[in-house]
């Protein structure tokens, strides 16, 4: 078995470890949780495995830690989130109530995906957060590209349904 040059692994494909799990857990702790999962995951599969691109390897990895954590931080506290935030300034100007909606929004989009299957939250993840092409998804995931939009078309209007539940169903408890 070849040698793997582990801190030069990690010092190039770091970055883009640790921007792929914030993206999806949205805090810099929980981020750092899933980097040093990844990694070690990623010591484990390359002992059974070829690994011919890094960067691929590790964002597949870090998407599935980061998904595995926000299943898990479902029961726990809400923290202030970050990405919600960045979404925030960028709209600067929008009153106080759009800014919670928007907050509750990208919440709400989080506890959705954690509760996709495996897959379908990999694929939708890879799509929209990590802005791969429907091609390099297929390609990665061993699926036809045709497959990857169908399932993003199904997993979005999913998404979509159980987001409108979601807000008609707030909407009910504040409004008896």
């Amino acid at each position: 078995m070849d040698s793997i040059d582990w801190p030069g692994i990690i010092r190039l494909q770091g970055p883009l470890v640790w921007k792929t799990a914030y993206r999806l857990v949205g805090n810099a702790e929980d981020a750092n949780d899933c980097f040093q999962e990844t990694f070690a995951d990623a010591v484990r599969q390359s002992q059974r495995q070829v690994v011919e691109n890094w960067p691929r390897f590790l964002v597949q990895i870090a998407t599935r830690r980061a998904i595995d954590l926000l299943r898990q931080r479902e029961s726990r506290q809400r923290r202030q989130d970050a990405w919600a935030e960045q979404a925030i300034r960028d709209q600067a100007g929008h009153d106080p109530s759009t800014q919670a909606a928007d907050r509750d929004l990208v919440e709400h989009l989080r506890e959705q995906l954690a509760d996709l299957p495996e897959q379908h939250a990999l694929i939708f993840s890879l799509r929209y957060f990590q802005e791969w092409s429907d091609n390099e998804i297929a390609e990665h995931l061993g699926l036809k590209s045709g497959n990857v939009r169908v399932l993003l078309h199904r997993i979005r209007e999913r998404l979509r349904q159980r987001l409108t539940e979601d807000d008609s169903n707030s909407k009910l408890r504040t409004n008896p």
